[in-house]
């Protein structure tokens, strides 16, 4: 990771996981709200179950493409499952 360029990561976050950094930092810019991070693959598509339970109690999920593998399909997917379940999404 790059902390020069992320503004959630600092130089003592490099060889942690970028989801646990990224939520710690809006815990503390947020301190009466519940922040929880995953490094969780999502399911393949096709897999809606799978994906309404990952998703399910969740108030926003924040994602990237690189988290998705760049695959826009399912970006797609978990777009829709978010608003059906819903969770506020951000790409």
């Amino acid at each position: 990771a790059d902390v020069a360029f992320d503004y959630f990561l600092r130089e003592e976050d490099l060889g942690k996981g970028l989801a646990a950094c990224a939520a710690q930092r809006v815990q503390e810019m947020n301190p009466l709200c519940s922040v929880t991070s995953s490094d969780a693959a999502p399911p393949a598509i096709g897999d809606e179950s799978a994906l309404k339970e990952q998703l399910s109690g969740c108030d926003l999920v924040v994602c990237s493409m690189g988290a998705l593998g760049f695959d826009v399909a399912l970006a797609r997917a978990v777009d829709k499952m978010c608003r059906e379940v819903c969770s506020s999404f951000i790409l």
